[in-house]
């Protein structure tokens, strides 16, 4: 298999994954929403602030991830086409750059 077609496979799953994660906070944000609106207990209106931090949270992963892989998708091709100027070759047991 091409390595640049399992990196923007990967990549393209990963979008998918993170606006899962984008969900589950706009879900978390509109239960709080609703426990801060309608929930007369106690106990509800202790769970407003809890779920609306968790659903920031949520949200604030999913956003920051589904927009830095989206950006990566494009630069996966431009820099495996680069010439590979150094490489790595082993020397006396350690590992240096060649320039």
């Amino acid at each position: 298999m091409d390595i640049l077609k399992i990196a923007i496979d990967w990549a393209k799953a990963e979008l998918v994954s993170t606006s899962f994660f984008i969900l589950c906070g706009i879900i978390f944000l509109s239960l709080s929403f609703g426990l801060w609106q309608f929930g007369k207990a106690d106990l509800a209106k202790g769970y407003i602030v809890p779920m609306l931090v968790a659903g920031i949270f949520l949200m604030t992963v999913g956003v920051g991830l589904f927009f830095t892989n989206k950006s990566r998708i494009v630069q996966f091709e431009s820099v495996f086409n680069l010439p590979l100027q150094q490489d790595l070759f082993k020397n006396g047991g350690t590992i240096r750059l060649r320039p």
